[in-house]
């Protein structure tokens, strides 16, 4: 008899606004304070990089739990991780790693764990593979005079509810690329 696919796992996050320069993601009840100013990294990670820190803790995750399984001594590990950007439109085209194990069990062992920790990541494996990305807006309450401290104030926007493609988004809101307004 044919075993019943899994229900897939929803993991959520709220990232909110703090003002012009960073924003909050929290989940769970722990929070992340991101940089949104564009091309100035004074306030925290980028999307870009919190993309690749996220593929650096997905690697990290299963060394450490793969690496209990199988009985390994561990002293340390270390993910490092870039990715090149194009503009036209805004996207990374190469993700590289490389991840560093500190650690005497013999080498052999190293590359079975590392050969492991990449075929069972999440975050691994979507970036490999692609995802399929969906959006919608609303519009939210007003809460005082203004919006985000130092915003010109904003008007309109689309339909609530709408959805854009990012090709879309660029032509229907006059957003041009390497604009700093919002």
């Amino acid at each position: 008899m044919a075993s019943k696919p899994a229900s897939p796992i929803t993991y959520q996050v709220s990232v909110e606004s703090r003002d012009r320069l960073r924003a909050q993601a929290s989940s769970h009840g722990h929070s992340l304070t991101l940089g949104v100013r564009r091309g100035d990294p004074a306030y925290g990670f980028n999307a870009a990089e919190t993309l690749l820190a996220a593929l650096g803790t997905c690697l990290i995750t299963n060394l450490i739990a793969l690496g209990a399984k199988m009985r390994l001594a561990i002293e340390g590990l270390e993910v490092q991780v870039e990715g090149d950007r194009l503009d036209d439109p805004p996207r990374l085209v190469e993700v590289r790693y490389r991840v560093i194990i500190h650690s005497r069990e013999p080498a052999e062992k190293l590359e079975r764990l590392y050969s492991l920790a990449v075929r069972w990541g999440t975050v691994t494996n979507t970036l490999a593979s692609g995802v399929q990305i969906s959006g919608e807006w609303q519009r939210g309450p007003i809460v005082g005079e203004g919006n985000l401290p130092g915003a010109p104030p904003q008007s309109g926007g689309g339909t609530p509810g709408s959805t854009l493609d990012s090709a879309d988004q660029h032509d229907k809101l006059g957003i041009e690329i390497g604009d700093s307004r919002w």
